[in-house]
């Protein structure tokens, strides 16, 4: 399982756990014996659609404005 597994999520993937990601628990973003679970979109909206404030209107790229920090934080428009 899991627990026994080292794993350096910004070493081994092109993901690295920052801002608000760090310290998740790996189950929050896959599926334990879920091989295809292991592949997760790294566009925002993948796992924040709902927190979209702008229901879609400045299209997936949500780094162009917000940092993993927070989103409500990161623009100063909030």
């Amino acid at each position: 399982g899991w627990p026994l597994w080292t794993f350096d999520h910004g070493q081994q993937t092109d993901f690295a756990l920052t801002g608000a990601h760090d310290g998740l628990v790996c189950s929050a973003c896959h599926e334990p014996g879920d091989d295809a679970a292991l592949k997760v979109s790294q566009t925002c909206v993948s796992c924040h659609q709902a927190e979209d404030i702008h229901n879609g209107g400045f299209g997936n790229r949500c780094d162009r404005c917000h940092t993993t920090k927070s989103f409500k934080d990161d623009a100063g428009f909030f």
